[in-house]
């Protein structure tokens, strides 16, 4: 071997041993040997960059991988690529395509607020170019006196603010497109190297791929979470179903058994966990009178309460109220509830209405059946707790409202047994534990005037059908007068009471106008009522002190109403016979009423 030779390999043994430092040897052989040597030495130093590069940027994958959301993935790529390439700063930004701008969202060693919330216009400065896209990259060494791209003043202020001379940027680029960029800034002339170009473009591969697998992540989240949100709805909508069903299937139960009212409170308050009260329609006041078809909340004694109407057509019938707020569920429930409440009571409705018309007709045959028909109008009775031979009360009752007269005794006699029913506009009773006393203090005279007579007899046809002849005739007698209260039938009615219990209402009225015929006259023609202050003289004895304090009136204007009353009957009518004769007429006259004058209300 030559020397050649033996130099050449010695050469080539020490770059291979050391690759860093240069044989001296090399330096002695011809120039063909010593370029070989040379050549060697740089391919081993561009593969041990190359090894280097990728270590570093497996290392910088996988600290950006392991980032958990977007924000921690831009800031893991900020603080990689600044420690990388050796840089003053890195930031990123994301393109907000509605106004054609890239605004910087994450940053690394940036100390200026101005330069962080930096807006830049697509292709304007180093950063608009990059976002934009429309170049793999941007640079610039000299940022403030470089005219090759469009500067903006207030960006150029920023940039003076931070003390940036030199920028390099690329592009951060998805499957949706160019979404922003990655960018390096230093403050200091730097020209940037083509190693040192190709790594930020690595980088922000890693960066776009890891922000693409960050979006594909969180959409896989958000759909797994709608997809629990919606799972989690369907089993709340199933359970609500499931309690509605339980719900149908109890009220079914309550109609289907003819449950009272009470049933529903209970049924309600049971699956609402709250309490519930019922209000019949007379029992709601102002604006809950109006017909809603909706639950709706008010406040009551401070508490929020729900009230739901039982609406039958425009009819407010009753409605729930529930001591608390609802929810959707629990309304559904109460509405459904209120559907029942209506059915029930309507249903209420027409079995009382059809008991009343029952009764109406048991109570009118009570007078008139004969012999042939009493047996099988016995049988029917029978039921109400009325038995052939018993003891039993006859009541009758009278008054300007008959049917607040029936409404206030009918609870007593459903309560207690018998019939009640209305003959002729009086209300009569038939019953064995319903007595004269029970109904005089019902029908309390400082709320309903009312006339009551009644008697005790024996349950059979004869003694019934006289019992309700006589105390028809006292209540007739007592409401011609304009009497209220409870009266015994077998008393003295005077005879007044005597000709208005037994004569038609027209033929006594006809009896009195004839008696007091020029008084009446003088009233029509005048407007005057002559006739009122003579029956009210003559039930004061004449006196005219007292009449006036009856009628309002002052003493002298009744005097000469007197005297007028003198002129037209002539003065024998406040003495003797006259008088005894006129009063009853007067009696006769304002109790009486035929068709063409209203039923007088007592004062």
């Amino acid at each position: 071997m030559t020397d050649v030779a033996r130099s050449f390999t010695s050469a080539l043994e020490r770059v291979l041993a050391t690759p860093d430092e240069p044989p001296e040897t090399s330096r002695s052989l011809p120039h063909r040997e010593a370029m070989l040597v040379s050549q060697l030495q740089a391919t081993l130093a561009k593969g041990r960059r190359q090894e280097q590069t990728s270590r570093l940027l497996f290392d910088t994958a996988s600290a950006i991988t392991e980032a958990h959301d977007i924000d921690e993935i831009l800031q893991r790529v900020c603080a990689r690529t600044r420690s990388l390439l050796v840089t003053d700063m890195a930031y990123v930004s994301l393109n907000d395509a509605s106004t054609g701008e890239t605004y910087i969202r994450t940053t690394d060693g940036i100390v200026t607020d101005t330069y962080r919330q930096i807006r830049m216009p697509f292709g304007s400065g180093i950063l608009g170019q990059a976002a934009a896209g429309g170049s793999t990259y941007a640079m610039s060494s000299d940022y403030s006196h470089d005219d090759s791209f469009p500067h903006l003043p207030h960006i150029d202020a920023a940039v003076a603010e931070e003390g940036v001379v030199s920028i390099l940027g690329t592009m951060l680029r998805t499957s949706e497109g160019v979404i922003g960029a990655l960018m390096i800034a230093d403050r200091s002339t730097r020209v940037y190297s083509s190693d040192v170009i190709a790594l930020l473009q690595q980088i922000a591969a890693l960066a776009s791929v890891a922000l693409q697998r960050a979006t594909y992540v969180d959409s896989l989240t958000d759909a797994l979470a709608e997809r629990d949100r919606a799972r989690e709805e369907a089993d709340s909508r199933l359970l609500a179903l499931e309690r509605l069903q339980r719900f149908d299937h109890d009220l079914l139960e309550l109609l289907r058994n003819d449950r009272p009212l009470t049933s529903l409170i209970d049924a309600l308050s049971s699956h609402l966990g709250a309490e519930v009260a019922l209000l019949r329609a007379a029992e709601l006041e102002g604006v809950h009178r109006a017909a809603r078809r909706t639950p709706w909340v008010h406040d009551c004694d401070g508490r929020a309460t729900t009230l739901m109407h039982a609406v039958a057509g425009r009819r407010v019938l009753g409605a729930i109220e529930v001591r608390r707020a609802l929810g959707e569920d629990d309304a559904r429930l109460l509405e459904r509830g209120a559907g029942v409440l209506s059915a029930m009571l309507l249903h209420d409705e027409r079995r009382h209405e059809a008991d009343r018309k029952l009764q109406d007709q048991l109570v009118s045959g009570i007078e008139t059946a004969d012999q042939t028909a009493w047996p099988t109008l016995s049988r029917r009775l029978a039921p109400f707790g009325l038995l052939e031979g018993s003891r039993v009360h006859v009541l009758s009752a009278r008054g300007p409202g008959n049917a607040d007269v029936f409404a206030a005794l009918r609870p007593l006699v459903e309560s207690r047994g018998g019939v009640i029913g209305e003959v002729g506009g009086t209300v009569r009773i038939v019953s064995g534990d319903v007595g004269p006393d029970d109904a005089a203090r019902i029908l309390n005279p400082g709320t309903i005037h009312a006339a009551i007579s009644g008697v005790s007899t024996t349950f059979a046809r004869q003694d019934l059908a006289r019992a309700v002849a006589t105390t028809e005739r006292a209540v007739r007698a007592m409401r011609a007068l304009g009497e209220i209260g409870f009266a015994d039938p077998t008393r003295e009615l005077g005879l007044a009471g005597l000709a208005l219990s037994h004569l038609p209402d027209a033929t006594a009225s006809r009896l009195a106008e004839s008696a007091l015929g020029p008084l009446l006259a003088y009233d029509r023609k005048r407007g005057s009522d002559l006739v009122t202050t003579a029956r009210t003289l003559l039930d004061n004895d004449a006196d005219a002190v007292r009449a006036a304090e009856v009628l309002y009136l002052h003493p002298n204007t009744v005097r000469q109403r007197m005297r007028r009353i003198d002129d037209l009957l002539g003065p024998s009518w406040r003495h003797g016979a006259r008088r005894s004769e006129l009063h009853i007429a007067l009696r006769i006259w304002h109790g009486s009423i035929p068709p063409d004058r209203p039923d007088p209300s007592p004062e």
